[in-house]
Order: C-alpha cells, then sequence, then structure tokens
C-alpha cells in the first residue's frame, strides 16, 4: 500500500512539473496588455456611467476615475 501511495505521489509530482510552467507561461507584455484592456475599460465605463448617474458624489467618483485611469493609460 505505502509503494503504491508513493508512485502515485511521485506520479503527481512529475505531472505538475510539467504543467505549472504551462500555466505561469505569461509574459510581461501579456500583463501589460491586460493591464491596459482593463485601464480602458474602467475609463470608457465611468464615462457612460459619470453621463447616466444624478448623484453629484457618484458624478465625482466618476469623474476620479476617469482622471486617475485616464492618466495611467
Amino acid at each position: 500500500m505505502r509503494t503504491k501511495l508513493r508512485m502515485a505521489s511521485l506520479s503527481i509530482a512529475t505531472a505538475m512539473t510539467a504543467v505549472l510552467p504551462a500555466l505561469s507561461a505569461e509574459t510581461a507584455q501579456d500583463f501589460v496588455t491586460k493591464a491596459a484592456i482593463g485601464g480602458m475599460f474602467e475609463v470608457q465605463s465611468s464615462k457612460v456611467a459619470q453621463s447616466k448617474l444624478q448623484d453629484p458624489k457618484l458624478k465625482d467618483f466618476a469623474q476620479t476615475m476617469i482622471s486617475d485611469h485616464g492618466a495611467a493609460n
């Protein structure tokens, strides 16, 4: 029984060494692209929200999002 458990553990460990590098293969460029897309979405969604909002505090928050995230992009 212990031999089977050790063999199963070894098999899982071997499989994980093959799988993990593929999972973390995101490059720096991939990260930058995703971050830029996310930032652009935040700006555009804040503009849409600002045009539909009535509450001045929420409009101010939307403007802050537009200013901060627009500068970052």
